[in-house]
C-alpha cells in the first residue's frame, strides 16, 4: 500500500507524456549527467528514461501493468520502456537504483553498462543501496550487468563483487576523465581548499556542526601558513547558495581575507584545482579526483572520529599518515604535509606518489576505456 500511494505522489508530480516512445538503440536510465552520454553517443541516438518523477509515460505505464501486472511496477516500467523503444543497450550513470541490475534477467540479448557514481560508506549500516545488495541475496535474485566500470579495486573486492555478476574495470571516476585536465599550467601562490559544505543534514542523528569539526580544526591552520608563506587561499563552493557557504566559512576564520569560488553547473571546479599549486580536502570525491589527475593535493581527514562509518583516507590498504595525508591531528602534522607539497616538484610528486594514486583512483581522459567499449560492441552487433 505504502509503495502504491509512494508512485501516485510520483505520477501527480510528474510531466505526463502519452506517446509510444521512439525506436532506439541506446536507452539511457536517470538523465544524470546526460550531457556526458550525449558526447559519446551523439545527442540524437538515444532515448532517456527519467526515474526520478520528472515525467509519466502513459503508454509505456498501461503496458507495463497489462503486461506485467502492479507487482514491481518500477521494474516493469522500466522492461516495458525497452521493449517498447527496442533498446540495444542500456546505460546509466546511476550505480545505486538495483532494479538496473535485474533487467538483464528479461531481456538476454541487452547489453548493460552501468557506471560507479562516486564513493560509498559501505560500513554505514543504513547505506541503502547496499542494503538493497544484501536483500537480493538473501531472496537469491541474480544481479548482473555486462560491464560495471567502476573507481578501484576497493569497491569490487569489498562489495560489488560479492553481489553482482559483471566485468568490472577500474575507469576512476567518469566526470573526472570528461572534464579532463587541459593545461599544466597553474596560477601562482594559490592553495585551494575543497569544501563540503551542505545546508541539509549530512549525517542522519548527527547535528552538522560535529560533522564539520575537521575544517573548523584545520582551516586557521591552512590560513595562517598562506600567510606566512605569501600564498592566497582559496574555497571551491559545493552548495547551491554561496552566500550561506560563504558565512559558514567566515565564522570559522573570522575574516573575507580569501577567495570563494561558487559551484557552477559547469563543473569549473576541476579546472581551478588544476591551475592551484595546493589542494587541500578532507575524503570529498573532488579531491581525490584532483589527485589523479596529477595535481599536489593532501588530504587532511579525522571523519573517523566523528563516526566509524568514515572511512580514513585511502580505504583500507595505506596507513593513517603518508606523505600527502593524515588522519592524525595536530598543527605539525598539517605543516608536514604542506611542506612536502611545497617544496616537491611535479615530477618527483609523481615519481613518489603515482603508484599509490592509481591504486586509490584510476585516470582516463576523455574516457577512452568507455569509447572502446562502445566501438567494440557496435563491431559485435554488426
Amino acid at each position: 500500500m505504502n509503495t502504491l500511494i509512494y508512485y501516485l505522489r510520483l505520477f501527480i508530480k510528474s510531466k505526463i507524456i502519452f506517446s509510444k516512445p521512439k525506436k532506439k538503440d541506446y536507452l539511457v536510465l536517470d538523465k544524470l549527467y546526460i550531457q556526458i552520454f550525449s558526447k559519446y553517443l551523439g545527442k540524437d541516438n538515444f532515448n532517456i528514461l527519467k526515474i526520478r518523477g520528472e515525467e509519466t509515460n502513459i503508454y509505456v505505464l498501461i503496458y507495463a501493468i497489462f503486461k506485467f501486472g502492479l507487482k514491481n511496477l518500477s521494474l516493469s516500467y522500466i522492461n516495458s520502456y525497452i521493449e517498447l523503444s527496442n533498446a540495444k543497450y542500456c546505460l546509466s550513470f546511476n550505480h545505486a537504483r538495483i532494479d538496473f541490475y535485474k533487467i538483464k534477467n528479461f531481456h538476454k540479448k541487452l547489453k548493460v553498462i552501468i557506471f560507479q557514481n562516486g564513493g560509498l560508506n559501505i560500513k554505514f549500516p543504513n547505506q541503502l543501496f547496499v542494503k538493497s545488495l544484501k536483500k537480493s541475496k538473501l531472496e537469491k535474485q541474480l544481479l548482473q550487468v555486462d560491464f560495471f566500470l567502476i573507481l578501484n579495486d576497493f569497491y569490487k573486492k569489498n562489495l560489488f563483487n560479492s553481489f553482482i555478476k559483471a566485468k568490472y574495470i577500474n575507469i576512476g571516476s567518469y566526470r573526472n576523465n570528461f572534464y579532463y585536465k587541459k593545461s599544466n599550467k597553474v596560477r601562482k601562490n594559490v592553495i585551494t581548499f575543497i569544501s563540503q559544505f551542505r545546508l541539509h543534514d549530512v549525517h542522519r542523528g548527527y547535528k552538522n556542526s560535529e560533522f564539520y569539526k575537521t575544517e573548523k580544526i584545520i582551516l586557521p591552520v591552512i590560513y595562517n601558513y598562506c600567510k606566512k608563506n605569501k600564498y592566497k587561499l582559496e574555497i571551491l563552493g559545493a552548495e547551491w547558495e554561496p552566500e550561506k557557504e560563504k558565512k559558514f566559512y567566515h565564522q570559522i576564520l573570522n575574516n573575507y581575507d580569501w577567495t570563494f569560488h561558487k559551484r557552477t553547473n559547469k563543473n569549473n571546479s576541476y579546472y581551478y584545482t588544476d591551475k592551484s599549486n595546493i589542494v587541500i580536502f578532507v575524503d570529498s570525491n573532488l579531491g581525490l579526483e584532483s589527485l589523479a589527475r596529477g595535481n599536489k593535493t593532501i588530504s587532511i581527514n579525522y571523519r573517523g572520529e566523528f563516526h566509524k562509518s568514515y572511512i580514513n583516507f585511502g580505504y583500507d590498504f595505506l596507513n593513517k599518515r603518508g606523505r600527502f595525508w593524515t588522519n592524525y591531528r595536530g598543527s605539525n602534522e598539517i605543516h608536514k604535509l604542506l611542506n612536502y607539497a611545497n617544496k616537491t616538484s611535479i615530477k618527483k610528486w609523481n615519481k613518489d606518489n603515482s603508484k599509490i594514486i592509481n591504486n586509490i583512483l584510476e585516470y582516463d581522459p576523455d574516457n577512452l576505456i568507455f569509447k572502446k567499449i562502445l566501438v567494440n560492441l557496435k563491431k559485435n552487433k554488426n
